[in-house]
Parts: C-alpha cells; sequence; structure tokens
C-alpha cells in the first residue's frame, strides 16, 4: 500500500466545489481514511455552521474540513483548513500526518486560515472566528458611517487661510535641482507603499472632493497621509480623484 495519500475520489473534488462555491447547503465539508487505506472520501457536509462542523471529529482519528465562515471584521467569505489529529491516533499513523496534511493542502486551494487541531479546543467556533480575525489585519466599523473628516487647522495667531492642493509640479520645476530628489523621496514615503485597496463597501461621495465606489471595486495611487479616517485616492474606471473613508476598504499589496 502506497503510503501517500489517495485524493482522487471524484466525491471530494464535488464536497470541496460546494463549499468553495457558496452553495448554501454546503458550508462545510470533513474528509477521512476509508478503512485500512490511505484513501480519503468525504465523512460528512453540512450547513449547520462551525458548532456542526466540531461534532464531526473524532479522537482516533486523522481528518480534513474545509468550510466557508464570515469574516468578523470584513463580513465577507473566508475559507478555512481544519488539519486535525486526535490524541488518540496511533503513533504510526501520526507519522504520516505531516506529509498527508501538506498534500490535502494542495488540492483544497484558496485556503486563508489553515489550523492544525487535536482536541476539541482548537476546533471551538470562537477560537476559529479569531483566527480568521486576526488573518485579515485591519479592524472595521460595524456600521460602516463614513467618519467624520479633519478641518484644516490655522496657524496660531495669523490669518492663515486654505489655498488648496499645491502644484508639485511647479514647486519641482523651480526648486535648485539638488532639492528635487529630496522632495521624491518625501512624497514616496509619505505614501507608505500603499497603492491599491479593496472595496469591501460601496459609498457615495457627499461632497464635490469626495469620490463614490460600489462593493467589489478597487481604487488605486492611494494616499494615507491626509488623516487616520480618510485617504485619497484614484478611481481606475472614472478616473476621479478625491477623498474616501478609509474604513469602506481593505488594503492590498
Amino acid at each position: 500500500m502506497s503510503l501517500g495519500v489517495n485524493l482522487s475520489s471524484l466525491d471530494l473534488r464535488v464536497a470541496y466545489e460546494a463549499v468553495q462555491s457558496g452553495d448554501p447547503d454546503t458550508e462545510w465539508a470533513v474528509f477521512t481514511y476509508d478503512k485500512g487505506t490511505n484513501d480519503l472520501k468525504v465523512q460528512a457536509k453540512g450547513a449547520g455552521g462551525l458548532e456542526e462542523l466540531a461534532e464531526e471529529f473524532s479522537d482516533g482519528r486523522m481528518q480534513y474540513a474545509f468550510v466557508r465562515v464570515k469574516d468578523p471584521n470584513t463580513e465577507l467569505s473566508k475559507f478555512v483548513q481544519i488539519n486535525w489529529c486526535g490524541d488518540g491516533v496511533p503513533e504510526a499513523k501520526k507519522g504520516l500526518f505531516h506529509t498527508h496534511s501538506t498534500a490535502v493542502a494542495g488540492f483544497l486551494k484558496g485556503s486563508h486560515v489553515v489550523i492544525s487541531a487535536r482536541n476539541e479546543a482548537d476546533v471551538a467556533p470562537d477560537v476559529i472566528l479569531k483566527r480568521v480575525a486576526d488573518s485579515s489585519g485591519s479592524k472595521y466599523s460595524v456600521h460602516r458611517e463614513p467618519p467624520k473628516k479633519p478641518e484644516p487647522i490655522a496657524a496660531v495667531g495669523t490669518s492663515y487661510r486654505p489655498i488648496g492642493t499645491p502644484n508639485i509640479a511647479a514647486m519641482r520645476a523651480g526648486a535648485p535641482k539638488d532639492v528635487i530628489g529630496k522632495v521624491t523621496v518625501t512624497l514616496a514615503f509619505n505614501l507608505g507603499g500603499l497603492t491599491m485597496a479593496f472595496c469591501h463597501d460601496s459609498y457615495e461621495a457627499g461632497e464635490d472632493n469626495e469620490i463614490s465606489f460600489k462593493e467589489g471595486e478597487k481604487i488605486i495611487d492611494i494616499d494615507t497621509t491626509v488623516s487616520d479616517d480618510w485617504w485619497e485616492g484614484t478611481h481606475p474606471g472614472t478616473g476621479s480623484r478625491g477623498l474616501f473613508p478609509a474604513n469602506y476598504v481593505e488594503r492590498q499589496s
């Protein structure tokens, strides 16, 4: 008998694709071995959430699960792979777990989080959701309300008034050659390397200096130095550039 795991069953592919495609009747699928072999089969499928899934794991088995959950931060669907090796699995069988779980990971493509588990505490719903939340990084406003835009601050004791957006090209043209490089470096640093963001909610511009976008679209050439709550960027579809609330988008590298 081959020591490698056999993933050739069509049922495995059907169950995996049902979870990945958003099938409402299949939120999760659990895979285990045919008795006495290294052939993986579908043990169970369901749509009863993480509580229902947790009941499928057994102390004496090696099992693998693929589950679709909602990210607590973004409310977007995320996929989790669970590699289960129960405490009661014989030592000889445990020796194959790492190799087999790696092969299964290659089959269950698209997982955002991979969890290694061996007891009930490792697959508790709150533990899984925390891992998903931690993986998405930034925390977002539950109500998706745009933050208040910063007000221009005048210098104390002067008659200062904002004069609009500075003309960087003109500044560079009139600057001595030895400082042009410094201006360029400063601008690149201020942008912080963030060039694109994914819109996880739609936003309708409320003022002329803002931009609108739909859920699923992207914003490019982003300047995050405007304020902590409002960024400036360009909508590639319309070509318009303006301010937008930072908590409506997710950073992309």
